[in-house]
């Protein structure tokens, strides 16, 4: 993202992140810590819509180091379809 922030400053119209958080939902702090922290100050703009949702972990999909990490963790899928599509109409909505 360092090395493309010229080009994608102008593009970005919002920022998301997904995070198992340890199975708890995620909250203000993960939003701060990931969005508001990581990705604005990256990417260096700041007034555009953004949220963590709740991550999902299949470990048949991760390398062989990263699936001895999560050895432990169940599959899980904690996304929800109707929580991504409002945060589109939100992006959408600013975007006008």
């Amino acid at each position: 993202m360092n090395k493309n922030k010229g080009h994608l400053k102008n593009k970005i119209r919002g920022y998301f992140a997904a995070c198992n958080n340890m199975g708890q939902p995620p909250g203000p702090k993960q939003k701060t810590d990931y969005i508001d922290n990581k990705l604005a100050k990256i990417c260096g703009v700041s007034k555009v819509p953004g949220k963590v949702f709740p991550g999902r972990i299949t470990k048949d999909l991760l390398d062989e180091e990263n699936r001895k990490i999560f050895a432990s963790f169940p599959d899980t899928d904690n996304l929800k379809r109707p929580d991504c599509l409002a945060f589109g109409k939100e992006i959408l909505a600013n975007a006008e």
